[in-house]
């Protein structure tokens, strides 16, 4: 239970909140990444990026069309500008998964 980040009881219940936290992008292997991609509808790469080893310090590096085109094989503006973009959500954020545990009967309504 070490995720747990928050737990509150009382005399009827017990509510836990566990997050689940990721290290930077720029420290994902590239297998960290090729589990990544599909999450965000590029599952096409996840090969590519294991083949071509390119970890989140590279990505970030070379976060541009003619990389993302050449080297991924992701083809278009459009469909570039959609993988930058979600790669820039979770380039800040470090929070991957959170969940609400609870247990316990409420008795207020």
């Amino acid at each position: 239970m070490t995720d747990i980040t928050n737990l509150e009881s009382g005399p009827n219940h017990l509510l836990a909140l566990k997050q689940v936290i990721r290290p930077a992008l720029t420290e994902w292997t590239a297998d960290q990444v090729a589990e990544w991609v599909p999450s965000v509808g590029y599952e096409m790469c996840s090969n590519i990026i294991r083949f071509a080893k390119v970890s989140g310090e590279i990505l970030l590096q070379n976060l541009n069309n003619d990389y993302l085109r050449d080297t991924m094989g992701i083809i278009g503006e459009v469909e570039g500008f959609k993988f930058i973009s979600e790669v820039n959500k979770v380039k800040d954020s470090k929070v991957v998964d959170v969940a609400l545990f609870g247990w316990g009967t409420n008795f207020m309504g």
